[in-house]
């Protein structure tokens, strides 16, 4: 009888600990400083500075609705058309996160949009503005169901069931991605930033994996740079194994070997930290369950500059597109380390402070252990120390925040070819100096 009664509690508890698979965004446009309940359920949030918009999908990577993500596409074409254009923020969460008002993700991105709308710069004449000048700046969150059970710890074990799901995500995303860029390209004076997290950025590779390949075959053969999407990927502690970015990989290096213009900017950043322990310590057993017992790997032979490597399909499996050493184009390494770490493996510095930690390329390094790049590489994989970037989730942090509005500022200097660019986001030959504008901001963000 006690054994009965256990087992109807157990069921009652975690039927009652799971997430529905449901909208949670369903109230249309609210001003959120004058009706703050109706705000929690609007699909259009507006604010004194900043509109959030939300586009939500289903476990089958569906639109819930069809008519609520076009009103959203019709708000995007608006401020895009307007005399002074937008600045656009999608962001795709991952794993345990979703589209409710109390969810960490949505309050953080929030207090992002709401900090970079109040940049203030000096320009070269002393003219004091905001960064974004006048363009009005737009928030688009991609909803899904990361978060499948909550409570008692049950979320921790959905990794893999979430991983599924994520992966069926990209057909439904890269619909809602392309109509959003092609709406951002009606005036020069658009901005747009894509990022993806955790099973976000699996997401955000999956919808864009073909589309950013076309892009770097055309420019592989044409000899031009490739064409950016809006102003930059940026996948932050993605959780997708590296087999998955491998084609990417490849065509980014053979373009990369033909650019020589170093106004260049990345078409996709992968941004990855030695303090995910999500990605680094669940991520590989899993997939050694899931895909290496079930699929018969091989070593692969590669010649880069005349050089073999061999990569381990076993290895591509089992490790994140971050995490996967021979992939990095660059570190950023704490100062106090860097002695040690000079000391053991030889390497050299660059010049470039970032904030407390300093810039490694490893574009530079005759090393077997990474695959050769170059810094006009249009994929760049960035791999960070734990003071940089927490865990899993610490992507909002304050030198997070720096890296995205030095790279919004990159944005704002190649569309007046350096005309408006401040002081400190400026070398003394005009081009831009990404790191002087992160410590800028750095030194402004909270």
């Amino acid at each position: 009888m006690k054994w009965n009664i256990l087992l109807v509690c157990t069921i009652i508890l975690v039927f009652n600990a799971c997430a529905p698979n449901k909208p949670y965004r369903v109230i249309g446009p609210i001003d959120c400083k004058t009706d703050i309940d109706k705000c929690k359920k609007s699909y259009l949030e507006k604010h004194e500075n900043y509109d959030l918009a939300f586009v939500e999908f289903s476990e089958r990577g569906n639109l819930f609705s069809n008519e609520r993500a076009s009103k959203v596409l019709e708000k995007i074409k608006e401020q895009a058309a307007s005399k002074k254009g937008v600045a656009l923020i999608t962001f795709i969460h991952g794993w345990k996160h979703n589209a409710h008002n109390d969810d960490a993700n949505v309050k953080d991105f929030k207090k992002v949009l709401k900090e970079i709308s109040e940049i203030e710069i000096t320009l070269p004449n002393g003219t004091k503005q905001r960064i974004l000048n006048e363009r009005k700046l737009m928030g688009l969150y991609i909803g899904w169901r990361g978060l499948s059970v909550h409570g008692l710890g049950l979320e921790n074990g959905t990794f893999w069931d979430r991983k599924a799901v994520a992966e069926k995500m990209g057909k439904g995303v890269s619909d809602i991605l392309l109509n959003v860029n092609s709406l951002i390209n009606q005036k020069k004076e658009n901005l747009s930033l894509t990022i993806g997290h955790s099973f976000g950025g699996a997401i955000t590779l999956s919808a864009m994996n073909k589309i950013v390949l076309t892009k770097l075959i055309e420019a592989k053969y044409s000899g031009n740079k490739p064409s950016n999407f809006g102003d930059g990927i940026i996948l932050l502690n993605p959780a997708i194994e590296a087999n998955e970015i491998l084609q990417l990989k490849e065509e980014s290096m053979r373009v990369g070997n033909k650019i020589t213009d170093n106004t260049s900017r990345p078409l996709m950043y992968i941004v990855s930290s030695k303090g995910d322990t999500a990605t680094h310590c669940i991520f590989p057993p899993g997939q050694f369950l899931g895909t290496a017992l079930n699929w018969n790997e091989e070593d692969l032979t590669r010649q880069y500059n005349n050089t073999e490597y061999i990569l381990d399909e076993y290895d591509l499996d089992l490790e994140t597109i971050g995490n996967y050493k021979p992939f990095r184009t660059g570190e950023i390494l704490d100062k106090e380390n860097q002695k040690e770490i000079l000391k053991e493996k030889k390497l050299t510095f660059n010049e470039n402070e970032l904030g407390d930690w300093k810039y490694q390329s490893k574009c530079n390094e005759n090393s077997s252990e990474y695959l050769p790049c170059t810094e006009n590489e249009p994929l760049q994989f960035l791999y960070t120390s734990k003071s940089f970037i927490g865990d899993h989730g610490d992507i909002f942090n304050r030198n997070v925040k720096s890296y995205l509005a030095s790279i919004i500022s990159n944005s704002l200097y190649n569309q007046t070819s350096g005309a408006n660019v401040f002081e400190k986001c400026s070398n003394k030959d005009k081009s831009f100096n990404f790191w002087g504008c992160f410590d800028y901001h750095y030194s402004n963000f909270e």
